[in-house]
Order: structure tokens, then sequence, then C-alpha cells
């Protein structure tokens, strides 16, 4: 009985990874047309700083500006790319 219930449990958190881990992207243009203050996850690549908070973010449909708050930019790598 506790094997079987062991068993469950595993396949239920297994799932529940397979779930999470198929997050989908948005590209630029999709982001565009989301509502505000929608949450997006971009795939692409920082091609320039524009300031301390500001930046430009490119992918295949187009241009965006981001603004990164500090305290989050130390979670990522802001480098651009050419």
């Amino acid at each position: 009985m506790k094997t079987l219930l062991s068993i469950i449990v595993l396949t239920a958190a297994l799932f529940s990874l397979q779930v999470y881990a198929v997050e989908p992207t948005h590209t630029v243009a999709q982001t565009i047309q989301a509502e505000r203050y929608s949450t997006v996850k971009l795939r692409g690549k920082i091609i320039s700083r524009i300031d301390d908070k500001r930046y430009l973010f490119e992918d295949e449909t187009g241009t965006l500006e981001l603004k990164i708050e500090k305290k989050a930019q130390q979670d990522f790598d802001l480098t651009p790319k050419s």
C-alpha cells in the first residue's frame, strides 16, 4: 500500500513539473498587443542600453523598450549582444 501511494505521489510530482516546464514564450509583437501589466516571458536579445533602467530588446518580430528595475537587474545578464 505504501509503495502504491509513493508511486502515485511521485507520478503526480513529475506531471506537475512537466506542466510548469512547458511555459510558453511571447514574441515582441505579441507583447505589444498584450494588456498593460500583463506577465510575459520573452526570448530574444538586448541590443542596446538606453539608461540605467531602460534597454532595447529584439526578437525576430520586432524591437521593444524594456524598463527593468535595478533590484531585478541582478537576476539577469543585461549585456547587449551583437
